[in-house]
């Protein structure tokens, strides 16, 4: 009988512990996919302010002319904090663009004949 019981706690346990992982996968799951959201939404912005759509570009001005005026103006500290934002996003970008270029790896380009 002690047999039986142990193996049922056991069981227990394990079911406890399996139950435990799949809320905290779950969780985890929920958090990454809206930071990853919030990243591609704030990517967009700045593509689409950057890249010809002048009434968005136009938009954020917009916004960006209040919330200095409601912040005692502290304008360049915003500006700033903007341009950091966006440069700190684009450099490794680049700099993994030019550290993987074909000029340093010829065998990954095609052999034309």
């Amino acid at each position: 009988m002690q047999v039986h019981q142990m193996l049922k706690k056991k069981n227990e346990q394990s079911f406890r512990f399996m139950v435990f992982f799949i809320v905290t996968q779950w969780v985890v799951s929920v958090q990454w996919n809206y930071f990853y959201e919030l990243e591609y939404l704030s990517l967009m912005m700045n593509e689409t302010a950057f890249f010809g759509n002048y009434p968005l570009l136009s938009m954020w001005c917009f916004y960006k002319d209040s919330l200095i005026t409601s912040i005692n103006k502290s304008s360049q500290s915003i500006t700033t904090s903007y341009a950091w934002g966006y440069a700190s996003g684009k450099i490794p970008k680049i700099s993994n663009f030019l550290k993987y270029s074909p000029r340093h790896y010829p065998q990954a380009t095609p052999q034309g004949k």
